[in-house]
């Protein structure tokens, strides 16, 4: 349940941290987890990068599992 849980919370940047560029690194590149290693979220990030790798042997279902989540982070940002 943390994980779902973590998935509904808001996300928040760093002060100076543009949301513009969250939002297209989370697009493009969040199977990978790029947007959270910019916005310095480490543990999150280096999940998604996992499950992003482990989507290319798989036929893209980690990957698949880790871009939806990069939309939620895009979805929950702070306005």
């Amino acid at each position: 349940m943390d994980l779902i849980d973590s998935l509904k919370s808001k996300v928040s940047l760093p002060e100076g941290k543009d949301k513009t560029t969250y939002m297209i690194l989370a697009i493009f590149l969040g199977a990978y987890g790029v947007h959270n290693f910019w916005a310095g979220n480490g543990e999150k990030a280096k999940s998604q990068l996992i499950l992003g790798l482990i989507g290319i042997p798989t036929c893209g279902i980690g990957s698949i599992i880790s871009w939806v989540t990069a939309i939620m982070d895009v979805v929950n940002l702070d306005k």
